[in-house]
C-alpha cells in the first residue's frame, strides 16, 4: 500500500487580482458612505429638491354650521302598507325631510333589504306609478329629484321636501318571503 502526500500552494496575486481587489474595497467603502449620509440626511427633514418655487394664493373662506336632517312619514302611514306583496309589485309611501340644521345639504341615501327586495328613493313627492330610480344598496347613492336629473337634491336651512320611498318585490323572489329593510338618508353641506 502507498500512501502519497499532495502539497498545494496558493497562487501569488497577480497585478490584476491586487487591483481588483483594491476596486473591490473602494465599491464597499463608497457604498457605505452612501448608506451613513443617507441615514444622517434622513433624519434631517425637509426637501431637498434642486429648484424651488413658490406662489400667492388668494386668502379664501371656511364657512361652517350645524348640519341636522329629520325625516318623517307622511300622514296616514301604515306599515301594513308593506305586506302581502306579490312578485313585480310595489307600493310607495311619501315622507319630508326637513333640515333642521343651519347650513344647506346635498342629499344621499343607501338601503339594506333582503335579496328579491328592493328598495327606491326619489326627493320628490310620489307618483302614480314605479319609480324609474336605481334601487339602493348599501353604498350611499345621490338622491335625485326625478330619475334622469345628475344633480342631488339639495336642501335649504328650515327648509323641507318631500319624497317617496318604494318597495318591490323581484319576479324572482320566493314566495312566502319576508324582508325587513333599513333606509338611510345623509346630508352633506353644500355652499
Amino acid at each position: 500500500m502507498r500512501i502519497t502526500q499532495a502539497t498545494t500552494t496558493a497562487a501569488r496575486p497577480t497585478a490584476h487580482g491586487r487591483r481588483a481587489s483594491s476596486a473591490m474595497r473602494t465599491l464597499f467603502a463608497a457604498g457605505g458612505l452612501a448608506v451613513v449620509l443617507g441615514v444622517v440626511l434622513s433624519g434631517v427633514g425637509g426637501s431637498y429638491a434642486l429648484w424651488n418655487d413658490s406662489a400667492v394664493v388668494d386668502a379664501g373662506s371656511i364657512s361652517t354650521g350645524t348640519p341636522g336632517l329629520e325625516a318623517q312619514w307622511a300622514a296616514g302611514h301604515d306599515d301594513a302598507l308593506w305586506q302581502n306583496l306579490l312578485p313585480e309589485e310595489s307600493r310607495r309611501q311619501p315622507f319630508t325631510l326637513t333640515n333642521t340644521g343651519d347650513v344647506p345639504m346635498a342629499l344621499s341615501a343607501s338601503a339594506v333589504a333582503a335579496p328579491g327586495f328592493e328598495v327606491r328613493i326619489l326627493g320628490s313627492s310620489c307618483p302614480t306609478s314605479a319609480l324609474a330610480t336605481s334601487a339602493l344598496n348599501g353604498t350611499p347613492t345621490v338622491l335625485l329629484a326625478a330619475a334622469f336629473d345628475t344633480e342631488p337634491v339639495t336642501i335649504a336651512p328650515g327648509a323641507a321636501l318631500s319624497g317617496c320611498l318604494e318597495v318591490h318585490v323581484a319576479a324572482d323572489a320566493m314566495p312566502a318571503s319576508e324582508s325587513t329593510f333599513s333606509i338611510t338618508i345623509d346630508g352633506r353641506q353644500t355652499t
